[in-house]
């Protein structure tokens, strides 16, 4: 807690809307606590769902929900006789998905892991990824999880065991508890022989008006649909090309 952690998703996701149009990458942001911390990005062009405090049946629509991206996803590959979305003949852009605080709702929503696990192990093929922050690493990430995550990123931490288990080593755990030490972290790629010293950027309101006028309003394929409504207006209903329009359905699978 206060490490950056937060600000330091709200920057990446940032740093992948500089660098991507809309066309390219979509973004599909939780905090599974219930916080406010991608508040700032739900205008930008490129988020296509943020979830919120997941009680038991959100929960549990958010894991039928990425299940059925799963199953979409790979059905539009195949139709194109393709392999994966590498192939010019897919045209689909890449979905990322930012999660803020990932560990509570794993260990109260099981179902959750296996759909982390499986988008982990297929997302280079599927063009879908995960970025998971928590505050607590050791014993909660899953080795199934970590073996497909070779990106590693240890904010503070209080716990030596939490900095060995993502990064090998304890750096993290040595980095200052006062201001000094907010923003301040380790990175590891896959390739690399020790953890690489940094600080995070820290974007404000000013960062996120520039790039979001950069692109236009985009139709995007949703990957997170919400609840249906209490209640709907006529007008709001699509009109059919044929018969009569008398509601809107939920089908989530």
């Amino acid at each position: 807690t206060g490490s950056g952690k937060s600000e330091l998703l709200v920057s990446w996701a940032l740093a992948l809307c500089e660098t991507y149009a809309p066309e390219e990458v979509s973004l599909l942001l939780a905090d599974f606590k219930g916080g406010t911390a991608f508040d700032p990005l739900i205008d930008m062009p490129h988020v296509t769902g943020i979830l919120t405090d997941l009680n038991g049946s959100l929960a549990r629509r958010a894991v039928l929900s990425l299940q059925a991206e799963i199953r979409r996803r790979e059905s539009m590959i195949a139709s194109a006789g393709a392999r994966d979305l590498t192939d010019e003949r897919v045209t689909m852009s890449r979905l990322v998905i930012i999660v803020g605080e990932f560990a509570a709702r794993l260990r109260q929503h099981p179902a959750l892991d296996a759909v982390l696990t499986g988008v982990a192990a297929r997302g280079r093929a599927l063009g879908m990824h995960w970025i998971l922050g928590a505050q607590r690493a050791a014993g909660i990430i899953r080795d199934a999880t970590l073996a497909n995550a070779p990106l590693r990123i240890a904010l503070r931490v209080t716990d030596a065991a939490d900095a060995r288990a993502i990064i090998g080593t304890d750096d993290a755990a040595e980095i200052s508890g006062g201001v000094e030490g907010k923003g301040v972290a380790y990175v590891r790629r896959a390739a690399d022989a020790r953890a690489q010293r940094f600080r995070s950027a820290l974007s404000d309101s000013t960062d996120i008006a520039r790039i979001a006028t950069r692109y236009p309003t985009v139709t995007r394929a949703e990957s997170w649909w919400d609840p249906l409504p209490a209640t709907i207006a006529v007008h709001d209903l699509p009109t059919p090309s044929r018969g009569i329009a008398v509601g809107i359905a939920d089908d989530t699978e």
